[in-house]
């Protein structure tokens, strides 16, 4: 073998060693980038944790309002309709009144006509 041959196989080794190490650099870094990724993870998890039970608050207590404007509704439809009920009882009286005010009216001209 000459000495260029050995060079030549020396550089090749060279390289091969660089690629060697910049594989075993980026397996570090893959490995690096995996346990940053579960970090990350476990960090999401834990939020959702925290927000979960918030989040199921606030699904409740919009179902209760819900509840409550439903149960008021309902109030407010009786009380609508009690109403209802109610004038139409002042709007009778009122009529009553009427119908004798002017069985008075015709009365009291009756009675100037017999004075006069």
């Amino acid at each position: 073998m000459s000495s260029d041959e050995i060079k030549l196989i020396l550089e090749k080794l060279a390289k091969l060693d660089e690629i060697e190490s910049r594989q075993r650099s980026m397996e570090t870094g893959i490995v690096n980038l995996g346990a940053r990724l579960e970090a990350l993870e476990n960090l999401v998890e834990e939020r959702l944790q925290d927000t979960r039970p918030m989040w199921q608050g606030v699904q409740t207590q919009i179902t209760q309002m819900g509840e409550e404007m439903k149960a008021m509704h309902e109030e407010m439809q009786q009380g609508f309709r009690f109403l209802n009920k109610k004038f139409e009882l002042v709007h009778e009286d009122v009529m009553n009144v009427r119908a004798d005010q002017r069985l008075l009216e015709s009365d009291v001209e009756d009675l100037k006509k017999k004075v006069s």
